[in-house]
């Protein structure tokens, strides 16, 4: 197919490179990949959190234990 410009000048069609397409996941797989790593990332926050309190529990006991000495 021929384009041509205002002035009558023939321009040539751009020739088209066919690329292969890499295979895809399907989306059911993609959706619970994602949900699976969301729920681990609340899972550690939750894990630090319990650790930190229980950390944070056992200085304040030892503090009071100095103090009751």
């Amino acid at each position: 197919m021929d384009h041509f410009t205002p002035f009558s000048a023939r321009v040539e069609p751009l020739r088209v490179i066919p690329l292969s397409r890499p295979p895809r996941a399907p989306f059911w797989l993609v959706a619970l990949i994602c949900s699976m790593s969301w729920a681990m990332a609340l899972l550690s926050l939750l894990a630090l959190g319990v650790s930190t309190y229980h950390g944070l529990s056992q200085v304040e006991q030892q503090i009071a234990w100095q103090e009751r000495v």
